[in-house]
């Protein structure tokens, strides 16, 4: 990777961190930009280096993702409410996968390419942790949730943070077992200090199941029996548990005449069955893309289905889950049958398992939150960009190049 597009990559992460939270100052600047600066990390595919004899080239993967961004373009045709913005919610799907696929993809041939991106990403974690610790201090009215007192930081809400982090976690791991240093090791340390406070449970539960599916990598697949052993106990303690904590107003009104709404997950449970009745009506093309707003509760706040999965089959109907779920699947049968354990170099095995289960942890937050194909949120560029870097990279790992 260049120092140009790393530069660049940066920038863009920041910027659209900012403009993920909930700071008012800039924001009507910050908005066109991360756009702009996605479309210029577009144009990087047109000079991108052609790819080595042993390339891992993944034309099937790259066919879903790009019948996927189709999809979602066309769905604009047929969509019930603004079909202007759903084709733009399309075009912004459609430059994060060039902008992936085209352009990171061919850029990422040996173990420095990789290793330069965990650099990006361990700089953007820093940042945002920066900015989250100075709102504590100076406003600690924005960063403490009322009610429930969990961090939020600048985000405005624990379970931005909670997916930000439960991302970067496993990537941090990793970065300390790559180049065990006093800094490496305070980057794990503080995001999972920070997750934890942010008590958001879809996160800590991704953030658990990606360092759980890192270390099974690292050191030998049978790891995999003690993780699944362990989610069966802990995702409904987690997700499910009725945790007697008081909820905002805003988390009380949206299922309204419902009981004990705590206990189901905030409310999921009861959401999920109204987007399946609302499923039904359309199953097989959906409402279109980044429609799910549209459906509005009693006090006038959006609708949020508050699953990607589900929120992809409301608005894509099963045509559209059929291609987001085919990366789904793809990768954890790549996480599940290859063995980086058999890779002599620790350090290809910590860089590749780290950005898989950087990708998995944020596939299990996902299940929870719906955010994956918001490609405005940080969250959602991150977790496409451990995609494609830890799909390749644990492919590739037996013939990595340690060189620079």
């Amino acid at each position: 990777m260049g120092k140009g597009i790393r530069t660049l990559l940066l920038f863009t992460i920041a910027i659209f961190a900012y403009t993920t939270s909930y700071l008012p100052y800039g924001q009507g600047l910050m908005d066109p930009l991360r756009w702009i600066l996605l479309a210029f990390l577009c144009v990087f595919a047109l000079s991108a280096p052609r790819s080595s004899p042993t390339a891992f080239r993944a034309g099937g993967l790259k066919a879903f993702v790009f019948l996927f961004v189709a999809v979602a373009l066309l769905s604009s045709l047929w969509s019930h409410i603004a079909s202007l913005r759903t084709f733009q919610r399309g075009v912004s799907v459609a430059f994060l996968a060039i902008f992936i696929f085209l352009a990171l993809w061919p850029r990422l041939q040996k173990l420095a390419d990789y290793y330069a991106l965990t650099s990006v990403l361990a700089a953007a974690a820093w940042l945002t942790i920066a900015a989250n610790l100075l709102a504590l201090v100076v406003r600690p009215a924005w960063a403490i949730r009322p009610y429930t007192h969990a961090f939020q930081g600048v985000f405005g809400n624990p379970n931005e943070l909670g997916m930000l982090y439960a991302i970067l976690l496993p990537m941090a791991v990793a970065r300390f077992h790559y180049r065990p240093r006093l800094t490496s090791a305070a980057l794990p340390a503080v995001v999972f200090v920070l997750l934890l406070a942010s008590q958001s449970r879809a996160g800590i539960l991704g953030a658990f199941v990606g360092v759980g599916a890192f270390y099974a990598q690292y050191y030998g697949q049978k790891l995999w029996i003690a993780i699944v052993l362990a989610l069966m106990v802990l995702a409904p303690m987690v997700v499910m548990r009725d945790t007697g904590t008081v909820l905002d107003p805003v988390e009380q009104s949206f299922l309204r005449g419902e009981s004990n709404v705590d206990q189901y997950g905030s409310g999921r449970l009861g959401l999920w069955d109204m987007a399946f009745q609302r499923f039904k009506e359309r199953p097989f093309a959906g409402y279109g893309l980044g429609t799910a707003g549209d459906c509005f509760m009693p006090n006038g706040e959006p609708f949020r289905w508050h699953s990607s999965f589900t929120q992809t089959a409301v608005e894509l109907g099963i045509i559209g889950l059929f291609f987001y779920f085919a990366p789904m699947v793809y990768s954890g049968v790549k996480m599940a049958t290859y063995h980086l354990a058999d890779v002599k170099s620790a350090r290809v095995r910590a860089v590749a398992a780290g950005l898989a289960a950087a990708w998995f942890a944020g596939a299990v937050d996902s299940f929870f939150e719906s955010w994956l194909f918001s490609v405005g949120n940080v969250a959602s560029l991150l977790a496409w960009i451990c995609f494609a870097a830890g799909m390749k990279a644990v492919s590739e790992a037996s013939t990595m190049c340690e060189g620079n």
